[in-house]
């Protein structure tokens, strides 16, 4: 669906997870921080390539204690790792949090982001989005 892929404008694509809930991909410094601090709502999960790899911010666009479904977790932690520099790894570490948890650094760099508290970690396989 083209007019879904570009419904937050030319450099954050949007998919639909498996149970059908939006998932935003930031493709530039710039658009990430859009998805991080405009668009990804405070208890939504955020997503993002572990252990410093350079990589996209993606995140579902729904409160988190609806994500019922690991598929839709493993979904963009998958497009996470397929936009990031783990993309030609066999399996990639993405972390994931709230979005409240999502703050600029100190020193603040665009696209850069610190996370307060604890996060998960799941190993996926980089998946390239859905056409």
């Amino acid at each position: 669906d083209g007019g879904l892929r570009r419904k937050y404008g030319k450099g954050i694509d949007c998919f639909r997870s498996p149970s059908g809930y939006e998932v935003i991909v930031g493709r530039t410094a710039g658009t990430n921080e859009h998805v991080s601090f405009e668009l990804t709502p405070r208890d939504a999960f955020w997503f993002h390539s572990d252990c410093g790899v350079p990589g996209s911010h993606v995140a579902i666009l729904c409160p988190a204690a609806e994500v019922a479904s690991l598929e839709d977790v493993e979904f963009a932690a998958g497009l996470a790792a397929w936009h990031s520099k783990a993309r030609g790894q066999t399996v990639a570490a993405v972390c994931f949090c709230y979005g409240a948890q999502v703050t600029r650094p100190r020193i603040p760099k665009l696209g850069q982001v610190r996370i307060i508290g604890r996060r998960g970690c799941v190993h996926v396989a980089p998946a390239p989005p859905p056409d």
